[in-house]
C-alpha cells in the first residue's frame, strides 16, 4: 500500500472516531444568591430554542453583539427578547414594621404638637385599651362605608379586614396635612363626599359654599337623621330614601351606641383620663 493511501486511511479512521464521540453535555444552572449561574465558559440562556426556560450554553453560541460584555462579568441572555443583561441581585424590599394602635396615637399626637404632659399620658395607657378603641372606631367606619354602598352591615362581625366598598372611592383627593393643624368637620365631610359615586362637581361646589356650622350641627343628630341629612346634602336622594325607609331601626340604634362609645373614649383621652372601653 502506498504511503498516501495509508495516510488517507488513518485520517478517515480518526475522523470517524471523532464524529462518533458524544458531544459534551452542557451543565445545568445553579442558583447562587437567588440568581441562576453557569460555570466559566458558559452563559445563562433564557428561552433558548430547544433548551427550556433557563439553561447553560457555551459562550461561543452567544450572539456576537453580546459577547463584548463578557469581560464585564457573567451574562444572562434572553433569546426571545434578544437582550443581554449583567445579572445583579435585587435586595429584598425593606418592610416597615407595622405600627400598633398605640404607636399611631403617639404619632398623631406629636404631629399635632401635643404637650409633654399629653405624650406622657398617652404613653401610660396600656396597649389593650388602644386596641379596643381602634376596633370600635374601625367597626363604625366600616359600617358607615357599607351603608353608603346600600349594604346592611352585621355589627357583630365588624371590624373585618379592610376591603373597599363597591361603588365608592371613585375619586380620591389627596389632603395636604399641616403639622399642628386639625381638619374641620366641613373639610372632612367634603372629602367624604368626593369619594362617593354619583356626587357631581356642582354639589361639591355648593358644599364648599355652605357655612361651617351646618357641618358641625351634623354631629348632634342621631345616626339615622345624620345619614338621611348627609345623603340629601350630597344630592343622593335615592340613598336618603333607603336610609329612611329600608335600614332597620335596630341597626341605627346599635350604631348610636357604638358612636357614643367611640366619642366617650376620645373625650376621656383628650381629658387625660383612661377611657373605659
Amino acid at each position: 500500500m502506498k504511503f498516501t493511501e495509508t495516510l488517507a486511511a488513518v485520517i478517515l479512521l480518526v475522523a470517524s472516531t471523532v464524529s462518533a464521540a458524544p458531544a459534551p453535555q452542557a451543565p445545568k444552572p445553579k442558583t447562587v444568591g437567588g440568581l441562576p449561574e453557569c460555570p466559566k465558559g458558559f452563559f445563562v440562556a433564557f428561552n433558548a430554542p430547544g433548551q427550556g426556560k433557563v439553561s447553560c450554553m457555551p459562550v461561543s453560541q452567544l450572539p456576537r453583539p453580546a459577547r463584548r460584555d463578557i469581560k464585564a462579568g457573567p451574562i444572562h441572555y434572553d433569546f426571545e427578547k434578544r437582550q443581554a443583561t449583567t445579572p445583579t441581585a435585587t435586595p429584598p424590599a425593606a418592610t416597615k414594621p407595622k405600627l400598633s394602635p398605640k404607636d399611631h396615637a403617639l404619632k398623631r399626637a406629636k404631629f399635632h404638637n401635643a404637650t409633654t404632659a399629653e405624650v406622657t399620658f398617652l404613653n401610660s395607657v396600656d396597649d389593650v385599651t388602644y386596641e379596643k378603641m381602634a376596633k370600635n372606631s374601625m367597626a363604625l367606619y366600616q359600617a358607615t362605608e357599607a351603608l353608603w354602598s346600600k349594604t346592611l352591615p352585621q355589627l357583630s362581625s365588624l371590624p373585618t379586614a379592610i376591603i373597599k366598598a363597591p361603588g365608592n372611592h371613585t375619586r380620591m383627593h389627596k389632603q395636604e396635612h399641616i403639622p399642628g393643624q386639625k381638619s374641620s368637620s366641613k373639610s372632612r365631610f367634603i372629602r367624604f363626599a368626593q369619594r362617593q359615586k354619583g356626587v357631581s362637581d356642582d354639589t361639591i361646589a355648593k358644599l364648599q359654599a355652605t357655612p361651617d356650622t351646618t357641618f358641625d350641627e351634623l354631629r348632634e343628630l342621631s345616626m339615622k337623621d345624620r345619614f338621611v341629612k348627609e345623603a340629601t346634602m350630597v344630592g343622593l336622594t335615592d340613598l336618603a330614601g333607603w336610609f329612611q325607609d329600608t335600614v332597620p331601626a335596630p341597626l341605627f340604634a346599635e350604631l348610636d351606641q357604638l358612636q357614643t362609645k367611640v366619642r366617650n373614649a376620645r373625650k376621656d383621652m383628650r381629658a387625660l383620663k383612661k377611657p373605659s372601653v
